[in-house]
């Protein structure tokens, strides 16, 4: 399962210029997480709607460790003073059984990113989680 860690900046066009960004730092969350298959309906697919509101959307995509993916995607507002540009990290994460749960862990970065119920719900964390001794534990 491919997992996406996703960073934000924003920018503001510099008063009276008109291709002078500055970084501004009002709005930013927190680094986002999300799945391949989230990446692709809440991200992408979206692009086409926000183009015919008179925005700009593009994104670049090269070759990572979980195959072709964007890394990276900019965006415009319609009155062409604000953008947003989010940069994707990628990880590969496999999937380790314990007694209760199934992870999702990245085994290059040694994080988790979330786990499966025995329903198929994949819950994504907030932020990964470092590998532990008693995450160890409660997975074996």
């Amino acid at each position: 399962m491919n997992i996406a860690v996703i960073k934000n900046s924003k920018f503001e066009i510099k008063t009276g210029t008109k291709t002078v960004w500055q970084k501004t730092d009002l709005d930013i969350k927190d680094d986002l997480i999300l799945t391949e298959d989230q990446v692709k309906t809440r991200l992408i697919d979206s692009m086409k709607f926000f183009r015919n509101l008179g925005g700009y959307e593009k994104v670049k995509y090269e070759y990572t460790c979980c195959g072709y993916m964007p890394y990276e995607m900019i965006s415009k507002s319609p009155c062409k003073t604000i953008k947003k540009i989010r940069t994707f990290e990628w990880h590969y994460c496999t999937l380790f059984y314990g007694k209760n749960k199934t992870w999702l862990i990245d085994k290059k970065s040694k994080l988790i990113f979330g786990h499966r119920l025995k329903s198929g719900e994949t819950i994504v964390y907030d932020k990964p989680k470092k590998f532990s001794a008693t995450l160890k534990k409660e997975m074996k």
